[in-house]
């Protein structure tokens, strides 16, 4: 899961901004991991790029099953035209969390 850059610390806060970091880091981490929700992240051709563990409860498969695989397995055929369609509206749009 790639998270927020390393900050560049400088000599006077150095120690204040990385522990500022690390609990940012470890906060996203604590949520991707622990919710019920999947979360995930697709590259371009909708291939799985990162899921969350709630897939397993989901689906039945765990996150290493899934990277790598297009996401459009995972949706029920009667669905696919409208998750379409949404994943190209939002094709050029980037969300962060």
């Amino acid at each position: 899961m790639s998270g927020p850059r390393r900050p560049t610390l400088n000599t006077n806060s150095s120690s204040t901004q990385l522990k500022q970091w690390s609990v940012k880091v470890g906060l996203r981490r604590h949520l991707f991991e622990n919710q019920n929700d999947i979360f995930y992240r697709l590259d371009v051709q909708g291939n799985f790029e990162t899921i969350s563990y709630a897939c397993y409860a989901h689906w039945g498969y765990m996150p290493h099953e899934l990277v790598g695989k297009p996401c459009w397995e995972m949706i029920i055929t009667t669905d696919a035209n409208n998750v379409n369609q949404q994943v190209k509206n939002t094709q050029h749009k980037v969300y962060r969390w």
